[in-house]
Parts: structure tokens; C-alpha cells; sequence
């Protein structure tokens, strides 16, 4: 089994604790919870996160497919689980950083091969008899 790439599982952890920061931030401001104002800077730090975030770095082995921290977050109820993500999110970077990962883009693909369909068959299926209703309705007057 090949080894974890920690910086991987750091990205798709961030993008999840960047879309929970945003929406609890958008639930605190839209419900005037006290301190309102830190949900307002939850929102503005979810937009920032993810303009760093969403670029994917490139895996060391295989493909990867590209993709056409805030502690003042943890003081209002709406806004703990996705600031909580994103601290969660910083200590996987730590421990890719620890084992020696790092960044890199991911190339875009030229030639990248087209499935096709095969061609249909050239004759049908072989198929039961179909029985008429006009027949059995003919059928039945005549054994009456």
C-alpha cells in the first residue's frame, strides 16, 4: 500500500471547512447572533481561504484531476465546526511539511484519449413470436 499524501487530504479538508466557515458565517450574520461581526469576518475569510486552497497540487504517483486559518472564527456558535476544519486542515499541512511534501501544480493533460461507442449490431436480437390480439379475438369466435 503506498503512502499517504498528507498535503491532498489537507486541500479537500480545507475546501470542507472553507464551505462550513462560509454558510455558519452567513447563518451568523443573517441571524444578528451576538457578535454578528465576526461572522461577518468568517465570511470574508472563507472567500480568501478558498482563492488559496481550491488550486489541487499535483500527487506524487497516478493522476490527478484539476479543479476547472481563523481562530477568531471559534467564538460564535455558527462559525466553530468550519473554523475548526480549517485548524484541523493547518495541522494535516503541518505533518505533510514535517514529511518532507510540497506543492506542486498540476499539468494539464493534452492528449487525452476519446472513448467511442462501438458500432450498433447489424441485425436484431432474436426475439419470440408476437401474438396478435386481433388473432385470438378471431380464434375465440370461432370455437364458439
Amino acid at each position: 500500500m503506498g503512502q499517504i499524501e498528507w498535503a491532498m487530504w489537507a486541500n479537500e479538508q480545507a475546501i470542507v471547512g472553507v464551505v462550513v466557515l462560509f454558510l455558519g458565517g452567513v447563518v451568523g450574520v443573517s441571524g444578528q447572533f451576538p457578535n454578528w461581526q465576526i461572522a461577518a469576518y468568517a465570511i470574508t475569510v472563507a472567500l480568501l481561504v478558498v482563492l488559496l486552497e481550491y488550486p489541487r497540487p499535483k500527487r506524487s504517483h497516478g493522476t490527478t484531476m484539476e479543479r476547472s486559518l481563523s481562530i477568531p472564527c471559534c467564538f460564535i456558535l455558527p462559525t466553530v465546526v468550519g473554523a475548526m476544519c480549517l485548524i484541523i486542515a493547518g495541522l494535516i499541512y503541518l505533518v505533510a511539511a514535517i514529511k518532507g511534501e510540497e506543492w506542486k501544480p498540476v499539468e494539464h493533460i493534452k492528449d487525452v484519449a476519446i472513448v467511442t461507442r462501438s458500432e450498433p449490431p447489424s441485425r436484431p436480437p432474436p426475439r419470440q413470436p408476437v401474438t396478435r390480439h386481433y388473432d385470438t379475438v378471431q380464434e375465440a369466435e370461432n370455437r364458439m
